[in-house]
This record gives structure tokens, C-alpha cells and sequence, in this order.
């Protein structure tokens, strides 16, 4: 049974539950207490038997489901670790049959760090800078720099540092990724307009890839932040 189907099994089963207790048109103002934890229960195993699947669709599928929780802002600690569970799928968190990798899916992956980006707090800023640590994708590695971004949490400078790494080892001079420096360059524009200074690293990565063989584009956006972030500084004096 696919994901979107055991969704509509859930909303079968609440409807169901008012009848089953007693309850049927008592009330139309809502769940009660004992409806919304039997959805978040039946949820929660969904969610899990497509964290265990080694069927790609079912877990793009989950991940739709979440990254709606994750846009509305309704998602609780179990949630998340699933979510965070796929951010690694096949690199960290490997599944083997007959000692073959049948979990390798970047799709997923940059799917979860997509909606990881939703979640404005330190625990997805550190589940984003460990996808930056672990992946080899460079279409993955670009999408969690952007939520790094969109996150805009900097503690302890990890976020901008793993900006700053990434996208280091993408600068090849012979092939430079530019769609992994666009990325670094808007995610530190916005991690510096929410905290209002980068380190020294950052700074540099900006004149590297404002200088550097990049596409023009890229290299002009660069510029660009770099003129903002002295006019703001003239401005803080």
C-alpha cells in the first residue's frame, strides 16, 4: 500500500473513532484529545515503515507528507528524526541485501534537506551541517547549504564553516560547480542579514569565488553581496 493511501487509511480511521467511543455527533469542533493521538500514532508507523523501506517512492512520498507538517509548522521531535533519517539515506544510514547497497537515493536525501530548511532550529542546522560532512552529491550538498541558509543559524560558526568546506572542495579550476557557489553566496547573505557578521572564512570564500572561474552570473552576485555587506558596515560605524 502506497503512502498517500495509508494517509487516507488515517483519516478513516479518526472519522471512525467517535462512532467506536460513543461519541458520534457529539461535536464538530474538532478532534478531541484521544482522536489526535490516535492520527499521530498511526502517522507515526507509516512514517516509520517508509523510513525502513527500501522502496525510494515510498519515502519521497513520506517526505511529501512532512515537508507540509515541516511548511505549517507541526512537527514534533519524532518527525523530525525521521526527516533527519533520510538526510542520510544510503550514506550514513545504509540498508544492504547480500552486502549491496539498496538504499542509495539522492533524491531523498535532497528532498529531506529541502524540508530540513523548514525547520528553523539549531538541531536542523546540525542535522544540514552533518549532510554537508557525509554526502558526495553535489546537488544534495547544494541543497542543504541553501536551507543552511534559509535556516540562517550560525552557532559557533559551524553552518558558515561547512558553507565555507563545501564549496571549497567543489572549486575546481577546470570545472568549478557554480550552482554549489550560488548557492554559498546567497546562504551567506542571509545567514549575515540575520546575524549581521561572517568570519574571516566566509569573507574569503566571497572574494574567491568573486575573483575566481566562476560563470558571470555567480561571480556578479558575489560582488553584489560583498558591496551590501561593506554599506552595512559604513551604516553599523
Amino acid at each position: 500500500m502506497k503512502f498517500k493511501q495509508f494517509i487516507a487509511l488515517i483519516v478513516m480511521v479518526v472519522i471512525a473513532v467517535p462512532v467506536l467511543m460513543g461519541q458520534a455527533g457529539s461535536s464538530n469542533s474538532g478532534m478531541t484529545v484521544e482522536e489526535a493521538y490516535l492520527q499521530e500514532s498511526v502517522e507515526m508507523v507509516i512514517l516509520n515503515s517508509a523510513r525502513v523501506s527500501t522502496v525510494q517512492q515510498e519515502k519521497l512520498e513520506a517526505l511529501e507528507h512532512i515537508g507540509e507538517m515541516t511548511r505549517q509548522g507541526d512537527i514534533s521531535n519524532e518527525v523530525f528524526a525521521v526527516l533527519e533519517y533520510f538526510s542520510l539515506e544510503g550514506t550514513i544510514n545504509q540498508a544492504r541485501e547480500r552486502g549491496r547497497l539498496v538504499n542509495e537515493f539522492p533524491d531523498v536525501r535532497r528532498e529531506a534537506a529541502r524540508h530540513l530548511g523548514n525547520v528553523r532550529t539549531v538541531e536542523s542546522e546540525l542535522a544540514l551541517i552533518r549532510v554537508c560532512e557525509t554526502d558526495p552529491e553535489p546537488l544534495v550538498l547544494q541543497q542543504a547549504i541553501i536551507s543552511l541558509g534559509n535556516i540562517g543559524i550560525n552557532e559557533d560558526n559551524n553552518a558558515v564553516n561547512a558553507i565555507v568546506r563545501v564549496t571549497t572542495r567543489f572549486n575546481s579550476h577546470r570545472a568549478p560547480d557554480n550552482l554549489i557557489a550560488l548557492a554559498a553566496v546567497d546562504a551567506l547573505d542571509k545567514i549575515f542579514q540575520n546575524s549581521g557578521t561572517l568570519n574571516f572564512g566566509a569573507l574569503n570564500l566571497l572574494l574567491m569565488i568573486a575573483e575566481g572561474p566562476y560563470a558571470t552570473a555567480v561571480k556578479e552576485r558575489a560582488r553584489e553581496v560583498i558591496i551590501s555587506m561593506r554599506r552595512s558596515a559604513a551604516q553599523g560605524r
